[in-house]
């Protein structure tokens, strides 16, 4: 019986280049190749819509409900054991780092005790036609390479090649939401891997930035020369929470506004981001993130942890010494990650996709049913239904002026919409 082929999730554009499709694939069917801004599969006559690709996608009918640290009574936050403020003692890694440097200082502590055998790091410096791919790094030097974080889409198949040929081994495992519920299933479902040799360390993940993103700061800068390392966040002008870094060849380097990143992000990010309510990583063993609580920031970064489970809870006992701890509020960390706005792009997902398998939870109680159609109006325009949206990065000035107009228009109708209100109970109290 034919299940059907990744070109489901592909032709909905809700690739994240994961690479997990074309690494499973049992009849060598797959390819990744480079498509406007990232890659994509590409099927060969070998695909007998066996669907085992779509079974291990974080695109397609994800089954929620089988997700670790799942927490129906509030599946934005998650299944939590401790909260911490926390930032790494070590200030050279701190401030080479994106936030507090703790998942570094994590990493090399449990390497350098022998904990693990390594760890599955992004070491990316700058983009050279290629995938960008997790790597295995086994001493601290390797580690420290992998400093930072990259807004770009990254592929797993090193991770699964590596743990399939040594069942044994046990390692740290750092990446987003989407990796984990690939990396996870394929753990679960695999008799020869054993679940505790794994340390799942997990980022906060708001959204990933295609590669044309580095074409548009090529092109607006004017950027002839080449490019040696090209960092989305560094502390080395302003501090934290960083600015875009180009360094070239020749040594010199450009420096720019943060904002920058900030401003486009929405119009390089994937599809699939959209659709994603997963921004604490729910599925981790520790969950890590910037610090924007107020009153807690630090201009050489703080990072928040979310403990999940033993293991991790085990871990930063372990680790404690390294680190300075705080314990934080579920509630500021909620806030300060504008974490509600997630529940609508669960219920988009959920509606338009089918995404998210197995789950009536529609955590968006709001009962507008006007607003909830402007909204819903809005998104599907502003985001979904441009065909340029991202994958050329020069119509990102056309991008502006129509999301504008539609901004404009959703303001209108609120405000008339509010005026009517107004009215009403003018009218009714009279």
């Amino acid at each position: 019986m034919k299940k059907g082929n990744i070109n489901i999730v592909k032709d909905k554009d809700l690739c994240v280049s994961c690479g997990m499709c074309y690494t499973i694939c049992p009849h060598n069917a797959i390819n990744m190749k480079f498509h406007k801004g990232k890659f994509i599969p590409v099927l060969n006559d070998n695909c007998v819509d066996c669907g085992k690709c779509l079974s291990y996608c974080p695109s397609y009918k994800i089954e929620i409900n089988n997700i670790s640290n799942f927490s129906k009574e509030d599946i934005l936050f998650g299944r939590y054991k401790e909260l911490y403020t926390a930032y790494l003692l070590n200030e050279d890694i701190r401030f080479d780092a994106t936030s507090g440097g703790i998942i570094t200082g994590i990493i090399i502590k449990l390497l350098e005790t022998g904990a693990y055998d390594g760890s599955f790091v992004l070491p990316f410096e700058t983009y050279k036609g290629e995938e960008v791919k997790l790597s295995l790094a086994e001493t601290k030097n390797e580690v420290l390479k992998a400093l930072k974080s990259k807004y770009c889409p990254v592929s797993i198949e090193n991770v699964i090649k590596k743990i399939s040929n040594n069942p044994e081994s046990k390692y740290i495992i750092v990446g987003t939401p989407c990796q984990f519920y690939s990396i996870k299933k394929y753990i679960n479902e695999n008799k020869n891997l054993i679940s505790d040799n794994y340390l799942f360390l997990g980022l906060f993940c708001d959204s990933t930035m295609n590669f044309n993103f580095l074409n548009y700061i090529k092109d607006k800068y004017n950027i002839k020369k080449e490019i040696s390392k090209f960092e989305y966040r560094s502390k080395k002008k302003r501090g934290w929470p960083g600015d875009l870094r180009v360094v070239f060849n020749d040594g010199e380097e450009l420096i720019i506004n943060r904002n920058e990143r900030i401003k486009i992000k929405n119009y390089f990010k994937l599809n699939r981001c959209k659709y994603c309510f997963d921004k604490l990583n729910i599925s981790a063993d520790l969950s890590f993130g910037d610090c924007y609580i107020n009153g807690e920031e630090s201009n050489l970064g703080k990072t928040n942890i979310i403990v999940r489970t033993n293991i991790g809870k085990k871990v930063i006992n372990e680790c404690s010494e390294i680190m300075n701890l705080k314990s934080a509020k579920k509630i500021d960390i909620q806030e300060s990650q504008f974490l509600s706005s997630k529940e609508y792009d669960f219920e988009l997902g959920l509606k338009y996709f089918n995404i998210y398998k197995n789950s009536n939870l529609y955590i968006n109680k709001e009962k507008d049913n006007l607003i909830k159609r402007i909204k819903d109006k809005y998104n599907l325009i502003v985001n979904n239904l441009y065909s340029i949206k991202g994958k050329n990065y020069k119509g990102y000035n056309n991008f502006l002026i129509k999301k504008c107009f539609w901004e404009l228009i959703l303001k209108i109708i609120g405000k008339v919409r509010g005026l009517i209100k107004k009215i009403g109970g003018i009218k009714n109290h009279e």
